[in-house]
């Protein structure tokens, strides 16, 4: 039981790329890194916290 209220109040940062496509969601921790790396960039989409990439994401098949 404990295992399951655990996982439902995991939080997600939904990322988006520079073309405003939705990319797979991050955890705030690493959402904060990439704001102070300046990788991202933050902004509000209908008042959700989002991060939008500044740079290709990793992987990316051209």
């Amino acid at each position: 039981m404990y295992i399951l209220l655990k996982e439902a109040y995991r939080m997600f940062v939904p990322v988006v790329d520079m073309n405003n496509v939705p990319l797979m969601s991050t955890t705030p921790s690493r959402g904060r890194r990439w704001i102070k790396s300046g990788k991202v960039m933050p902004f509000l989409k209908c008042g959700v916290f989002c991060v939008r990439l500044n740079v290709e994401p990793s992987g990316w098949a051209v």
